[in-house]
């Protein structure tokens, strides 16, 4: 949801305080923040941008608030970027994590709340109890309803799974801002035509858009999806929409 419309995410659409994200099935989203860390969002995720507040001054504290009300996230600050200064926090379910230059995943999910930290430091409160996390690769976990169990080491193949809810893969439909490749999903005559299928596709999540081509004397109206970063993902996004919609063949092309 941006500006109270709920509507579908672009690539490269800039957000603001205020808006909402939700992820459907098998979904990522990546998301750069102004101080230059990154969030990863995964599969059937929801996240509120509470609060995003870049500086007021030259050398001054980008603050931000992120609610993750359900499902996966990944927060990772880039080297780059240490030497910003931030006051984020995060709130996965019932804990809240003051993260600053670090690299932490978390998920809510029905029966419990949890966060590992793969590097830095963060401090979690949750219930008026605080826990301050400084190991690398250790697990805070906190069932719903009970007291929060002993911090300790993540299982590197619990962690290895978890990261991967989370993590775009190349090649499976992936669209960024510079993505150079185009989604043709059809090709009419009739612009009312048109409109009602960008509206569908639109409501099912998908950043479709109506555009026009003149061949000869003829002009056509398409239906599109832009920013793939490669055929492959143009491919398999025109595979999965093809099934979900029973649209005819798309064509994918440079744009």
């Amino acid at each position: 949801m941006h500006a109270g419309v709920r509507e579908p995410l672009a690539a490269g659409q800039v957000l603001d305080a205020g808006d909402r994200l939700d992820t459907g099935p098998g979904a990522r989203v990546l998301l750069h923040l102004g101080e230059g860390s990154m969030v990863k969002l995964g599969a059937e995720a929801e996240l509120d941008l509470a609060k995003l507040e870049p500086p007021s001054a030259p050398n001054g504290v980008f603050e931000a608030v992120l609610d993750v009300l359900k499902g996966a996230f990944r927060f990772t600050t880039a080297a780059a970027a240490k030497l910003q200064r931030r006051a984020v926090t995060a709130h996965v379910g019932t804990a809240t994590i003051g993260l600053r230059g670090t690299d932490v995943w978390g998920k809510t999910e029905p029966g419990r709340d949890f966060v590992v930290l793969i590097e830095g430091k963060i401090e979690i409160e949750r219930a008026g109890e605080h826990v301050a996390m400084a190991e690398p690769q250790t697990l805070f976990m906190a069932p719903t309803g009970a007291a929060a169990r002993p911090v300790g080491p993540v299982d590197p193949g619990d962690l290895a799974r978890w990261a991967a809810e989370t993590e775009p893969t190349p090649g499976a439909g992936i669209q960024d801002a510079a993505g150079a490749w185009r989604v043709n999903l059809l090709s009419t005559r009739d612009a009312a035509g048109a409109e009602r299928w960008v509206a569908r596709l639109r409501d099912g999540g998908y950043a479709a858009v109506h555009g026009t081509a003149a061949i000869g004397a003829v002009e056509w109206h398409r239906v599109y999806v832009d920013g793939f970063a490669s055929r492959a993902d143009g491919e398999v996004f025109a595979a999965r929409t093809g099934r979900e919609f029973t649209l005819p063949a798309a064509w994918i092309g440079r744009h």
